[in-house]
């Protein structure tokens, strides 16, 4: 009976034992510090630093937590980083094309000096992030929320924004070739220094409130059905672009060009061009109801 006892307990310690060993396998297969990302479903990260990690294989880290922490140098081809949440990501001179950053709930990113091609940001929430020295060509952007942030010297060629809302969000020193901010919400936010020179820069049926844009270069402009509500835009040029459609109310324009551009269907009230040059413009079916639409000291020739 005692033998029978003793059996008995060797196998409850034996399977207790086992499933110890698994507990400790799961928990131990989860490490970016190693680069080790199986299995990191839900994990929490606290002041971790990921240094010179190489993983072209889709390394996941869905669903993960992280406060405190960066990744430096790292190469991390498609990674899976939806649904995460940090507080304080430090993200430097990393290469991580085609990743997955939907549905994040982000606060305080650092991102500098990083490749972030072909990614998707939608449906997250980013707080007082800042983007700077890095490339975001081809990303897409949809369904996003993006408050106190900054973009700054960042290559956005054929970046696409739709349906996003930008909150105090500056775009500065950042390459727009075929750059979409399409049926999006811009509020007390600035472009400056931003530009085109290859391809247009599309806002089609977007709102900027109580925006600026400034010493920026937009060519081939396509902003129909857009509307501007308080916005200055100084020292810029509007090069060949479409406002049709749009809605123009305390605007002000001024030391700036706008060349070869056409205003058809316009909607333009209380808004001032000043000290500007308007040159081959095509201006048709304006609306101003109360005549309050002023063009102060420009030079308007062919137009």
């Amino acid at each position: 009976m005692i033998d029978r006892k003793h059996a008995l307990l060797s196998v409850s310690l034996a399977a207790l034992l086992f499933q110890l060993i698994q507990v400790l396998v799961v928990v131990q297969a989860c490490n970016p510090v190693t680069g080790d990302f199986s299995d990191c479903s839900g994990s929490v990260f606290n002041a971790i630093s990921v240094n010179g990690i190489t993983d072209n294989n889709a390394p996941s880290l869905r669903n993960t937590e992280f406060f405190n922490s960066q990744f430096v140098s790292c190469t991390l081809g498609s990674l899976d980083f939806s649904l995460a949440r940090y507080n304080v990501l430090r993200w430097n001179s990393n290469q991580s094309p085609n990743g997955n950053w939907m549905d994040q709930q982000a606060s305080r990113l650092l991102m500098e000096r990083s490749t972030m091609d072909n990614s998707d940001f939608s449906q997250s929430v980013w707080n007082e992030c800042a983007i700077q020295d890095s490339s975001l060509v081809s990303t897409v952007f949809s369904n996003v929320e993006i408050t106190a942030s900054s973009f700054i010297s960042v290559n956005f060629r054929n970046a696409k924004f739709t349906g996003t809302a930008l909150n105090q969000v500056v775009f500065q020193n950042c390459d727009q070739d075929g750059f979409t901010l399409e049926s999006s919400q811009i509020v007390s936010s600035v472009f400056r220094s931003v530009f085109t020179d290859r391809a247009a820069w599309n806002v089609p049926g977007s709102t900027f409130l109580n925006t600026q844009i400034i010493s920026s270069t937009i060519g081939s402009g396509f902003l129909d059905d857009t509307v501007f509500y308080n916005v200055s835009i100084a020292n810029s040029v509007f090069d060949i672009s479409d406002f049709l459609r749009t809605n123009f109310t305390l605007v002000s324009v001024t030391n700036s060009r706008i060349d070869s551009s056409r205003f058809v269907d316009a909607f333009i009230v209380q808004s001032v061009f000043d000290s500007s040059e308007i040159v081959g413009g095509n201006f048709r079916r304006l609306y101003s109801p109360n005549f309050d639409f002023v063009m102060r000291n420009c030079t308007m020739d062919g137009t």
